[in-house]
């Protein structure tokens, strides 16, 4: 997470370009749709998506235990089971993992929202397997093929675009800090001072309610002596629950009137340092 807002990265124009046999060769990628062929002489114990997963993280050097790349193997094995359910070639396949690749790293190079950059640079990049015009684009893909490859990638990616950017993006700390001008400052030995004298203050108070409690409990003693147990308890939780309400009020209402005391005192302080310095001017004296 970024603290400074000017390192973080600005959403930018990406040029499209086409790309093939970029981030897997030939015998690479066909190691990786060779794990959704089910072969009867040979069985194996692991799944075609274990297997592919296994074999992702060991090319593309991904951690099989980061949520984060978990969720990029599950776009590549979803991705290529739908090249293989229309029979698309190798050459194919690879067009399309490049740009399943090339368009997550633009989303996620920035923090601030590029939803309509990103899609232009998809739109782009895939027009470079629609038109033939080499070396820049290659007619890899019919138009009803380009049309099922836009539908797929609206519906696996575009529309979790948030969710993508979430996960992906670095984040952005704003801290904000006030200072406020003409208050008084008080030094450390004014606050020491203020701060005993309130503690003075509220075990005075605190004595003076608990002999009062006392007192009211003996009077009660003297006075009904056959009162019965349960009553007296009673009243006392009664007290006990008054006695709190009533230290929290002094506390309270000491804290106040001593700030406020604090407060004017440099106040006045400050006036008459500030009236000190001012030097009287004299006036010329008239001459007759």
């Amino acid at each position: 997470m970024s603290n400074n807002y000017f390192e973080v990265k600005l959403p930018e124009y990406k040029r499209a370009k086409l790309d093939l046999w970029q981030y897997f060769d030939q015998n690479q990628l066909q190691s990786l749709v060779g794990c959704f062929e089910e072969n009867e002489f040979v069985k194996s114990s692991q799944n075609s998506y274990e297997l592919f997963t296994n074999l992702v993280c060991k090319l593309m050097k991904l951690n099989e235990n980061s949520k984060k790349d978990q969720i990029l193997i599950d776009k590549y094995f979803y991705l290529v089971k739908f090249c293989l359910d229309r029979e698309y070639s190798l050459v194919q396949i690879s067009g399309l993992l490049s740009l399943m690749i090339r368009t997550h790293s633009v989303a996620s190079e920035t923090a601030f929202g590029n939803l309509d950059q990103t899609f232009g640079f998809f739109k782009e990049a895939l027009l470079c397997y629609a038109v033939h015009r080499p070396p820049f684009s290659l007619n890899l893909f019919q138009p009803t093929e380009i049309k099922q490859i836009l539908d797929y990638f609206i519906n696996a990616y575009f529309k979790q675009f948030k969710f993508f950017k979430y996960a992906f993006s670095t984040g952005i700390k704003a801290e904000l800090n006030f200072s406020y001008t003409n208050q008084p400052q008080l030094s450390t030995s004014e606050e020491n001072d203020a701060l005993n004298d309130l503690d003075d203050s509220l075990l005075r108070n605190e004595s003076r309610l608990l002999n009062e409690l006392g007192l009211i409990e003996e009077n009660n003693e003297h006075e009904a002596p056959e009162a019965n147990s349960e009553i007296k308890q009673f009243v006392k939780d009664y007290l006990n629950q008054h006695l709190t309400v009533v230290k929290a009020d002094l506390l309270n209402e000491e804290i106040f009137t001593k700030i406020g005391d604090k407060k004017s005192s440099a106040q006045k302080r400050s006036k008459s340092t500030s009236s000190s310095t001012k030097t009287p001017t004299k006036t010329p004296n008239k001459k007759n």
